[in-house]
């Protein structure tokens, strides 16, 4: 695996707030974005993979716009910057300057329950978004989000394959790109999202430890999972997690790395437990554009839809360098890394198979979902495999072992978006 030439440390977690004046400013950009078509600008847009000459020429003549962004980030300097950051660079240049990306940090526009909605009525161009927390409005991507459980969860490897299958998996369910089309928004990254692992206020990943723990989850399937090793599923806000733990009310919660490194959650629960063999189900995150997308002239469209290949190359690098540093962060405050027993993997793996079964049978997915699960597996496995991606270690030395950069995994994202997106491609 290609190497950066230092390790990216000491990350500050700040928030930011955002001023009522400044949000009324950044909003009425939003109105302007979808201003190309209406005022007669069109474009013939360019082939993929043009160079940049070709397609200054063809935005030539179309006026500037500006996009409203609205990253998860809660600042520019928070874990999760980095994603902000390369979106409004690279598409502040694809587009010869003449696209200008205003960045609203922290959902600070919309929040996370209210982003689709202030998608499909213009309020924001694009935006990190958490479809699963609408499973009524999107089953798909909460059947999807369960699927995933079946995947290796290894720290660097494992997570390089789950994302790449949730796209492909995603981007070739037609039910589930017309939940997005029925709300009134584009899908630029229909699914991602980073792996749970169990964080618990004391150490232990034996059957023995398990059996009887207050185990909060994030989801029903994950509810499931816990009942199947024996911990008493507890659902629970988030913002009440922290407390909770420090007061021993819930002994154990599943939650992302990253996550928990920004909630300071590892100092009250700094024993984590994992498996590669299999994982937790996830919570899917996705990147959408909102209504004024389609309005724009089609070489506008293009230049902000082509940068998923960039979006996911530096997502995932921001998953292990903040989860790197969460390993560390959890080492620090006393806590022990260990694997689960083979007795709580094997119980693991029989509920991750119920899961699959059941959602093949509900056929949200399509009714071939469990070939196609299958198939996707051992694709992405093998691409990942011939370019080097390993894991060099476990999640126990994560934090010694890992130090990538976002140019390590820019090749794969190509080819995940020529294999998955390219037929999608706006034309």
């Amino acid at each position: 695996m290609k190497r950066a030439s230092r390790r990216l440390t000491g990350r500050k977690f700040l928030v930011a707030t955002a001023s009522v004046l400044g949000l009324v400013g950044l909003g009425g950009c939003a109105a302007g974005a979808g201003s190309g078509d209406s005022n007669g600008q069109d474009s013939s847009g360019f082939e993929y993979g043009a160079s940049q000459e070709e397609v200054n020429e063809a935005i030539a003549d179309l006026e500037p716009i500006t996009l409203t962004y609205q990253p998860a980030a809660n600042s520019a300097e928070a874990p999760g910057n980095e994603i902000a950051h390369e979106f409004k660079e690279k598409v502040e240049s694809r587009s010869n300057g003449q696209i200008t990306v205003d960045i609203v940090w922290g959902h600070g526009i919309a929040s996370i329950e209210e982003t689709e909605d202030a998608l499909a009525d213009g309020r924001i161009d694009v935006s990190h978004a958490v479809p699963i927390y609408k499973p009524q409005e999107f089953p798909e991507i909460d059947a999807l989000s369960n699927l995933l459980g079946t995947v290796g969860g290894s720290p660097m490897e494992g997570e390089l394959i789950a994302n790449a299958v949730a796209a492909d998996l995603a981007w070739g369910t037609p039910d589930l790109l017309q939940s997005y089309e029925d709300a009134g928004i584009v899908p630029l990254v229909p699914a991602y999202g980073g792996g749970y692992y169990t964080m618990c206020t004391e150490p232990g990943g034996s059957a023995d430890d398990w059996d009887g723990r207050q185990l909060r989850i994030a989801s029903t399937a994950q509810a499931e999972q816990a009942t199947a090793i024996n911990a008493t599923p507890v659902s629970l806000e988030y913002p009440e997690l922290y407390e909770a733990m420090q007061r021993n009310v819930i002994d154990c919660t599943s939650l992302q790395l990253n996550t928990a490194a920004i909630a300071g959650l590892f100092e009250v629960a700094p024993n984590i437990t994992y498996t590669n063999e299999v994982s937790f189900t996830r919570a899917l995150s996705a990147t959408l554009a909102g209504a004024n997308f389609k309005d724009l002239p089609l070489a506008y469209q293009q230049i902000i839809f082509d940068n998923a290949i960039n979006e996911y190359a530096v997502t995932m690098h921001d998953f292990f360098d903040t989860g790197s540093e969460g390993i560390a962060q959890a080492k620090d405050l006393g806590g022990e890394i260990e694997e689960f027993d083979t007795e709580t993997v094997e119980a693991l793996k029989k509920s991750n198979e119920e899961i699959v079964a059941d959602i093949s049978e509900g056929g949200s997915l399509g009714e071939d979902v469990e070939s196609r699960l299958t198939e996707s597996i051992e694709k992405w496995q093998n691409e990942v495999a011939e370019l080097g991606l390993e894991d060099e270690g476990t999640l126990a030395n994560f934090d010694e072992w890992y130090d990538g950069s976002t140019d390590d995994f820019r090749e794969l994202g190509r080819m995940l978006f020529e294999e998955t997106a390219l037929n999608h491609r706006p034309e």
